[in-house]
């Protein structure tokens, strides 16, 4: 492997060299960031302003013409050297034949589009399903069980923003899939989730028993037996509060049961599509780090997001960069030469119109630059990029 130093900025890059071993003098210090993308590492290197180390001294570095590199040129770079690693290359004849359906149809068809960019089989296919969320949400993936939630509450602005939202969604599959195949991380993938689903699918029953009447409950679904047991639910819960508690814990047994064998099979089903991930490969402690990630609550009470710890999380970094930059190349495909640099250097979030959340995601994003803070940088980008 080569090695890039940028000077003053305290961080490398590595690419992949044609010999095993590189000699000092073949090594090249880049002294500033490039604005314009390149498809390889080296490339970035040749067409950026470098200097010889052989004439370079640090007591004269100070003399040349190199630009001070701060940590937001570095966290740049690493997120456009991530982005290249998993962009979704797309043309404008394949664009203008999405953009000829719409809503639902569109959905489908998107989805077909990156699973086959991706070469994922459709037998992986996520399930597509309408479940109301927070506002703010645009959609969600249920990785537990390969689900694309869509939110009917919020409406895109544009079919590129559905589409990125699309490809945002479809990174965190991708996620989740090498997670279910990295050996042993998958096991305990499966095990954790099917607990944590059993565990919130009873505290929702135990709700429902509690806040709801028979009358009300059958309201709710035209299902005899449904009602039935949950008529017995409700009144074991009258006649004795011990049972009753008893009886929840041999439900939720059951439930982590059934959930296992759902993750389980999908875990197997993934496995034979793409293969195993050795546990100690790079790939692998990528893997690990999807999993935290996963496993991390973000969503508040009220069911929105703290802006902060989602985005110190690594799938949502991830995903983040490619669904924003593929909404942007839809919305201006005739451009050929998008710029993920430029874009990401100039993108701004969107604001909220409520004053008061405003001020809340205000605060959540200084949070996240204290949590920042308190780590070293190099332990930062370690952690979100490598």
């Amino acid at each position: 492997m080569g090695k890039i130093q940028i000077f003053k900025a305290g961080t490398s890059f590595l690419w992949k060299a044609p010999n095993k071993t590189v000699r000092t003098e073949s090594v090249r210090y880049a002294t500033e960031c490039a604005e314009k993308p390149f498809a390889t590492i080296d490339e970035f290197v040749r067409k950026t302003t470098v200097t010889n180390p052989s004439t370079l001294k640090a007591e004269n570095l100070a003399k040349t013409s190199a630009k001070k590199v701060t940590q937001r040129d570095q966290e740049l770079v690493h997120s456009y050297l991530q982005y290249k690693k998993y962009e979704i290359p797309v043309t404008k004849a394949e664009i203008d034949e999405l953009l000829k359906y719409d809503g639902d149809e569109l959905v489908d068809k998107g989805v077909d589009f990156v699973l086959a960019k991706l070469n994922i089989s459709k037998t992986l296919k996520p399930a597509i399903i309408s479940v109301p969320q927070d506002k703010e949400i645009g959609m969600a993936y249920e990785f537990r069980q390969n689900l694309l939630l869509l939110n009917p509450n919020f409406k895109a602005e544009s079919k590129a923003e559905l589409l990125g939202f699309l490809v945002h969604e479809l990174r965190h599959m991708s996620q989740s899939f090498d997670i279910l195949r990295t050996e042993g991380l998958g096991e305990e993938f499966v095990r954790a989730n099917a607990r944590k689903l059993a565990k919130l699918q009873i505290a929702n029953l135990k709700q429902i028993v509690k806040k709801c009447s028979i009358e009300d409950y059958k309201k709710m679904t035209p299902n005899e037996q449904a009602q039935k047991e949950f008529q017995e639910l409700k009144e074991l819960k009258a006649k004795d509060k011990v049972k009753s508690e008893e009886n929840y814990v041999i439900l939720t047994k059951m439930v982590e049961e059934h959930f296992t064998k759902i993750i389980e099979q999908l875990r197997q089903n993934v496995i034979s599509e793409l293969g195993l991930i050795k546990a100690d490969s790079k790939q692998g402690q990528r893997a690990k780090k999807y999993f935290k990630s996963f496993m991390t609550n973000y969503r508040k009470k009220d069911g929105t997001i703290h802006t902060g710890k989602y985005n110190l999380c690594v799938t949502e970094r991830e995903a983040l960069d490619l669904g924003f930059a593929f909404e942007e190349r839809v919305k201006n495909i005739d451009n050929s030469e998008f710029c993920f640099l430029k874009f990401a250097k100039n993108y701004e979030r969107k604001h909220s119109d409520d004053p008061i959340r405003e001020k809340q995601i205000d605060m959540e994003i200084q949070e996240l630059e204290q949590k920042i803070n308190e780590m070293s940088w190099k332990d930062y980008l370690r952690y979100m990029y490598d």
